[in-house]
């Protein structure tokens, strides 16, 4: 069985920000975070027979155990707010791209976004054409692409001449038609 790849080639210059790498560390931190909210909940359980927010109600001032929980908690309120830039940014795509905008936030959701991570290609491809199904492998790769690289402007506000110049060509003698 072969597993999917889901990386492709930026056009973001080394330095910069790289929103391939970003999309794929997103479903493992999302995980994480999920998983470090659970632990906290479970220590709370076995430590003290009770839930964090109660515990907290007649929190006495066990400052090591304060720092503790501060330290996880700060974390898990970083991952989160990246995360959540990340979803605002693929829902702005979904909503802005009147044209294709369903075709990239299917593109990201089931390549990058959901739980459930794709073995083969052919399940991933599956999942999306439920949604926009004229897809195919071929547009998949490039549309793929287009996305990716929407999604770094989103985020950081820029959008590279390499990124350019695929879209229009994209569009054109592959679609036949201009972009937005």
């Amino acid at each position: 069985m072969a597993t999917m790849q889901t990386e492709s080639k930026s056009s973001f210059p080394i330095g910069y920000h790289d929103p391939s790498n970003l999309l794929r560390l997103y479903r493992d931190a999302k995980m994480a975070v999920d998983l470090a909210v659970s632990e906290v909940q479970d220590d709370f359980k076995v430590e003290y027979s009770t839930t964090v927010e109660e515990y907290v109600k007649w929190f006495t001032g066990d400052e090591k155990l304060y720092k503790k929980l501060q330290a996880r908690a700060d974390s898990v309120r970083k991952t989160c707010y990246l995360l959540s830039k990340i979803d605002n940014a693929v829902s702005y795509i979904h909503k802005r791209y009147k044209k294709n905008g369903e075709i990239y936030y299917r593109i990201l959701y089931y390549t990058y976004l959901s739980y459930e991570q794709y073995e083969r290609f052919a399940d991933l491809l599956e999942a999306i054409q439920k949604h926009v199904p004229y897809v195919t492998k071929d547009s998949y790769y490039k549309y793929r692409q287009i996305a990716v690289e929407k999604l770094g402007t989103a985020l950081w506000g820029f959008t590279t001449k390499e990124m350019l110049d695929l879209e229009n060509t994209f569009f054109e003698e592959v679609l036949g038609r201009e972009t937005l």
